[in-house]
C-alpha cells in the first residue's frame, strides 16, 4: 500500500527523493506546531517535494506523509534531500550529523503539551552553540533557512562551509551556518 496523508499503509520498500524531509520522531506527544510551521512555507512553495515523518503529529496533505518510516530508509531520505528538518530529540540530531548534515532542530515544548521535560531545548542550544545544528525559533526563521538549504544546501552539510550569519536573537548567541 502506498502511504497516504492518513498514514493508513506501510512504506514503500523505495520512496522517490524529497528536497525536504521533516522527521518528528516517535515521541508519544504531537509536534504539530512544527507541521504548522512547514506548512506555513510549503503553501509559498508549491514546487518543493516534501517527506513528512510525522510520529503521533497530525499529518500534512502538503507533504507525502508516512507516521513512520523505516531508519535506513530516513536516512537515505537524508541523503538525498536538500534541508532535514528534525525535532530537537539527541537521536534525531545524531542521526543527521552521522550524515554529515547540519540539520534543522526544533525542540519540543513540554509548556505546550510536546513532552514531558525540556532536554529537548537543552541539548539544541548546546548543539547549536557547537554549529552542529541550526535552530529556528519561529515559523518564519524557518521559512528563511529552508529557502537558504534549498539555494545552498552545502552550508548545511560538513566541509568548509562559508560563513552565513542567521539571524540574532537577544540571549542567544549568532549561529553562523
Amino acid at each position: 500500500m502506498e502511504p497516504t496523508t492518513r498514514s493508513t499503509g506501510p512504506v514503500p520498500v523505495v520512496l522517490p527523493a524529497h528536497d525536504v524531509v521533516v522527521s518528528l520522531g516517535a515521541q508519544e506527544h504531537g509536534f504539530d506546531r512544527l507541521v504548522e510551521w512547514v506548512e506555513a512555507w510549503l503553501v509559498r512553495r508549491p514546487e518543493v517535494s516534501c517527506l513528512l515523518q510525522h510520529g503521533f503529529s497530525r499529518p500534512s496533505p502538503l507533504a507525502r506523509s508516512v507516521r513512520r518510516v523505516p531508519r535506513p530508509q530516513l536516512l537515505e531520505q537524508y541523503r538525498q534531500a536538500s534541508a532535514v528538518v528534525v525535532q530537537g530529540g539527541p537521536s534525531s540530531i545524531a542521526d543527521a550529523r552521522g550524515l554529515g548534515i547540519r540539520p534543522l532542530a526544533v525542540p519540543r515544548r513540554p509548556a505546550l503539551g510536546e513532552h514531558r521535560d525540556d532536554h529537548q531545548a537543552a541539548v539544541t542550544d548546546l548543539m547549536a552553540q557547537a554549529g552542529e545544528v541550526v535552530r529556528p525559533d519561529s515559523a518564519e526563521e524557518l521559512a528563511v533557512l529552508l529557502d537558504l538549504a534549498l539555494a545552498r544546501p552545502a552550508l548545511f552539510r560538513d566541509g568548509p562551509v562559508p560563513h552565513h550569519a542567521v539571524p540574532e536573537r537577544p540571549g542567544r548567541p549568532r549561529i553562523a551556518v
